[in-house]
């Protein structure tokens, strides 16, 4: 299949995935796992209409899906829609995100010893950055998950409210764990010759984040219109994702640091954040779509084993992880261990870190994450979504009638 057709594939198919987004009154694929499978439906193992060549096609695309999230994720870090988060639950969060992706990554680092023992323990640096990454991909717990799944449903509560916020507060950590994998890749020379050490690798990401995001924020400060402030927060960030990949930088880093910089420095924080968030969604739905048919689960032999042993040390900690939360916060007792099991939703920031190790590093590494990105996303649908509405039942912030019918008919 030609370029042209396989584009207009990919918009009708995530705009398919978008009416399973909007539809069915509570019923939501809320964290974008519709266009995941139209997406692995597309892909190799289903009608093969994505293939391998299609990541070099639309590279560009995936590209600027990945600097987007990272941007508006960014930007919405430390806060729910206009109230921030607490400051306990950022803590926590971002702690919790670290902690489950570094369980992950050793587990992961266990099974690639265990397959082939001669390598040592993490000897190897792909080894290295194969871990970090899946863990980077699975630390996250979706916002999107309870900013559109709570809103679905009508849900209003401390329990609402709370998950709204632990589901915001742990973004950093999936991030940190990103940039780190990054730095530890051995690096080509760029075009100019340049070769940055992982340490310098590690400054620069958020450094020319912050550059530019301070740049934008002086921008918007002497001019701040809303039919051009797209057009500078498009130009600010393509500028990001082309400096980034011709350092062989993280996308996710560059982004997200560009849009904290934007949410603290400039004034219009409020209206850059809601612009964003319109545009998420339209540019997120493709990105999807791709990323699950680029999955092939028989691609490399140490795939399927190490998918499924994270997938499962993901599960086991963010049920400890929930336990905790119901131990500090009261109104997370009351959801009991539905709560906990709320928590393990998984969506577009892990899908989109795992499609920019795919775009950085092709073969086994990019492949492994970005298959236990979309694993995870699928799980967590399939644990997530029930137990936020029992969570919610249980806490007397959704009535039996609304859950039964499908909730209220607001969208987010």
């Amino acid at each position: 299949m030609n370029a042209i057709a396989l584009l207009l594939v990919l918009l009708a198919g995530s705009y398919l995935a978008s009416l399973v987004a909007s539809a069915g009154k509570g019923r939501t694929l809320a964290s974008g796992t519709g266009a995941l499978l139209v997406g692995v439906l597309l892909g190799p193992r289903g009608l093969g209409v994505i293939d391998g060549l299609v990541l070099r096609t639309f590279f560009t695309l995936a590209a600027v899906a990945i600097g987007w999230v990272a941007l508006v994720v960014g930007l919405e870090f430390g806060f729910v829609g206009d109230r921030r988060v607490r400051s306990g639950a950022l803590l926590l969060g971002n702690l919790a995100g670290l902690a489950c992706g570094g369980a992950v990554a050793a587990a992961v680092g266990l099974v690639l010893w265990r397959l082939e023992p001669s390598a040592g323990y993490l000897t190897r640096p792909m080894d290295r950055v194969l871990a970090l990454g899946v863990g980077a991909a699975l630390a996250d717990t979706a916002r999107d998950a309870f900013r559109w799944g709570v809103v679905a449903v009508g849900a209003r509560g401390p329990l609402a409210d709370l998950l709204a916020e632990l589901g915001d507060a742990d973004d950093l950590a999936p991030v940190l764990l990103a940039a780190a994998a990054f730095a530890l890749a051995p690096g080509p020379p760029g075009p100019a010759g340049l070769a940055l050490s992982g340490g310098l690798r590690l400054l620069a990401e958020p450094a020319l984040g912050v550059a530019l995001g301070l740049m934008a924020a002086v921008l918007f400060g002497r001019d701040f219109r809303r039919n051009t402030v797209l057009g500078v927060l498009f130009g600010t960030s393509l500028t990001g994702l082309g400096l980034a990949a011709w350092l062989g930088l993280s996308l996710v880093g560059t982004g997200f640091a560009l849009g904290l910089t934007l949410a603290l420095a400039s004034r219009h924080a409020t209206e850059l954040r809601d612009l964003a968030l319109r545009v998420e969604r339209p540019i997120l739905f493709p990105a999807m779509l791709l990323a699950g048919g680029l999955v092939d689960p028989l691609g490399h032999p140490r795939l399927a084993v190490v998918v499924a042993v994270a997938l499962a040390v993901r599960l086991v900690v963010k049920l400890a992880q929930g336990g905790l939360v119901a131990g500090l916060w009261p109104e997370a007792r009351r959801g009991g261990g539905a709560a906990a099991a709320a928590l393990t939703a998984a969506g577009p920031l892990g899908v989109v870190i795992g499609l920019a190790f795919a775009l950085s590093f092709r073969g086994e590494v990019g492949d492994t994450v970005l298959a236990a990105a979309v694993g995870a996303a699928v799980l967590g649908e399939l644990t997530s979504t029930p137990a936020l509405r029992r969570a919610l039942r249980l806490a007397g912030e959704l009535e039996p009638a609304d859950d039964a019918s499908g909730g209220a008919e607001a969208r987010p």
